[in-house]
């Protein structure tokens, strides 16, 4: 704010150095208003936040379909412990930020990509 005062009253003094030096802090303040507005460092470390939590819960269900479902267990516990995570991921994408549309077709793109060069590793190494 005090940033957006010197540069209007170093803009009225119309001689080029002042003009420039008005004309730079308008900008330092118009882009720190954007920056405190978009808040890019809470928005990273809740992706980052939400990122672990989606983690642990891929472990649990590996563990889940590796482990708990070849271990004799009764079709009722297994569906209850499957609803507990289906559960947790209901929970997980309730609190985690809508992800930008450009971001998930960069994601989806790099993804696709890996499973293609995958598939092309065991195709020739199965040869």
């Amino acid at each position: 704010m005090l940033s957006a005062v010197a540069g209007a009253s170093a803009l009225a003094q119309f001689d080029n150095h002042s003009i420039i030096a008005g004309f730079l802090s308008i900008i330092v303040a118009a882009l720190t208003a954007v920056i405190t507005f978009l808040n890019p460092n809470e928005k990273a470390s809740s992706h980052q936040n939400v990122g672990n939590k989606y983690n642990a819960l891929r472990n649990k269900a590996r563990a889940f379909y590796t482990i708990d479902a070849c271990v004799e267990n009764s079709e009722q516990e297994l569906m209850k412990r499957l609803q507990d995570l289906t559960k947790q991921r209901d929970e997980i994408n309730q609190i985690s930020l809508p992800i930008p549309y450009r971001a998930y077709k960069k994601a989806q793109k790099t993804i696709t990509g890996k499973e293609t060069e995958k598939s092309k590793h065991f195709a020739h190494s199965e040869v």
